[in-house]
């Protein structure tokens, strides 16, 4: 028997209810945790639009730098040449 689907959690208010409860329970140290994680996730993908030569939001300043419009090359790639 399959079970049953919360379809209150499938609407966007519910999953986001849901994403809150689960929070909630996490000790302090892995709400820290989980933190540390989303922040390195937010640098690796700002870190590729700069690369990119896309517009980011400086995480300091708090504004936009804009893109210069031509990608770089990826340092790995220049190193295995």
């Amino acid at each position: 028997m399959e079970p049953e689907i919360d379809w209150e959690s499938c609407t966007f208010e519910g999953n986001r209810l849901l994403q809150q409860r689960e929070f909630l329970k996490l000790s302090f140290l892995e709400k820290l945790k989980s933190v540390e994680a989303m922040c390195e996730v937010a640098e690796f993908f700002r870190e590729a639009r700069r690369r990119q030569g896309l517009p980011y939001v400086d995480p300091y300043t708090k504004k936009l730098v804009p893109g210069t419009g031509a990608a770089e090359t990826p340092p790995e790639y220049r190193k295995a040449k």
